[in-house]
This record gives structure tokens, C-alpha cells and sequence, in this order.
């Protein structure tokens, strides 16, 4: 569960994933930044279809993250990341790796995907 990760590793990003934005969220579940793609990056079968314009947005939410400075430099955490869309049928390896791909881009070490209920998603898409 998402949450017995957020109290072992503290110093986690913790990213709610939305079709039309993502959000940065604190450990008490509120929402430090939001931010809002200027080019929707979803399609109606699949969350992340537009690499390039959720990379923009990612870039931009983790500068709330790091106040401005060199993401990098300052630390390199791990990103729970939160999808927070209906995955009737699970996540195809694909996209499992397009969402890894995406975060591991912005300096993260480590990259954990859960379902909107905070289920661990496995690396094979169940």
C-alpha cells in the first residue's frame, strides 16, 4: 500500500496522476502544486499518450518540488506515483514503462506505480 511506502521513505515524491493534470501531494494528502498540461497528454484508452507533453508538465510540477532549483542536485528521492484513473484491466507493460521512463527522466532514482487505491502496481501490469 501506498501508505506503509510514504512512512518508510520520507523524503518520497508522492505525484497524483490524472488524465488532465497531476498534482504533488504532501503526507498529510493534501496538495502542495497542481499542474495542468498545456497539451492534453490522454487519449480515451490509454492515460499516458502523449510522453512528451506529460514530460513538460512533470518537469514543471517538480520545480514546486524543489523550490527552483536544480531538481538533481538537491536530492535524488523516489517518486510514488499515484494513478488516479479506473484501470479496469491493469496497466499493459508499455505503460508501465512509459510511466517509469517519465519520472526516472526527471532524476529520481526509483519509481513505484499504485492504482487510485493505493495498490501496488507489479511490474508485469497486474
Amino acid at each position: 500500500m501506498i501508505k506503509d511506502d510514504l512512512n518508510k521513505h520520507p523524503k518520497a515524491i508522492w505525484i497524483h496522476f490524472y488524465k488532465d493534470c497531476m498534482k504533488l501531494m504532501e503526507m498529510d494528502d493534501t496538495v502542495k502544486a497542481i499542474e495542468i498540461p498545456k497539451m492534453h497528454y490522454h487519449h480515451p484508452r490509454i492515460i499516458l499518450a502523449d510522453f512528451e507533453s506529460a514530460s513538460i508538465t512533470l518537469k514543471a510540477l517538480m520545480k514546486h518540488h524543489s523550490k527552483g532549483f536544480s531538481f538533481l542536485k538537491i536530492t535524488v528521492p523516489i517518486a510514488l506515483v499515484q494513478i488516479m484513473e479506473p484501470i479496469p484491466h491493469g496497466l499493459a507493460k508499455i505503460e508501465i514503462r512509459a510511466f517509469t521512463e517519465l519520472f526516472l527522466g526527471t532524476g529520481v532514482r526509483e519509481v513505484k506505480l499504485y492504482d487510485q487505491h493505493g495498490n501496488l502496481i507489479e511490474m508485469d501490469g497486474r
